[in-house]
């Protein structure tokens, strides 16, 4: 699915809330016996930086368009997902990593808009953190209301 330029702008607002690096510190201890889902590559490594345990990490080897100088663990999965889509493969991945309760997804492309479909798929209870260019970390915990959100934006899509 493609994301439309409404939509686009729509998704420039955080999805959950937005904090600084000092802050994950404070929810380490809300965070410590969840299922979190970290999508990026710096957002990933500041959650385990701080100590939180990330059970799905997706990310591309970069960050703005740059690689990145440190190493992932393996990827569990390496899937192709342009710019501005969720693919197939992609949702497929998480799927996946969702069920086994772990997963490194490396995407060929673009993980930007991973985090939309996390949200939607994600368990009650857990986190999706993803970061928000040149603002901060994204911290969305899944209830109800924020998967009703995600799916909404998704069917939206074409």
């Amino acid at each position: 699915m493609k994301i439309t330029g409404s939509i686009r702008k729509k998704l420039k607002e955080p999805l959950g809330r937005l904090i600084q690096e000092p802050e994950l510190k404070k929810l380490k201890g809300r965070m410590k016996k969840s299922f979190v889902i970290a999508v990026g590559d710096v957002c990933g490594k500041r959650l385990e930086k701080s100590g939180i345990n990330v059970n799905i990490w997706i990310y591309d080897g970069k960050v703005m368009r740059k690689p990145v100088k440190w190493k992932i663990d393996f990827p569990t999965h390496v899937v192709g997902n342009p710019s501005g889509n969720i693919t197939p493969s992609l949702m497929r991945a998480v799927d996946n990593a969702i069920r086994k309760k772990y997963g490194r997804i490396f995407v060929k492309g673009e993980e930007d808009l991973a985090s939309l479909y996390c949200i939607a798929v994600a368990p009650l209870k857990s986190f999706v953190v993803y970061g928000q260019p040149k603002k901060g970390i994204v911290v969305v915990e899944i209830d109800k209301e924020n998967k009703k959100k995600a799916v909404s934006i998704i069917f939206k899509c074409r």
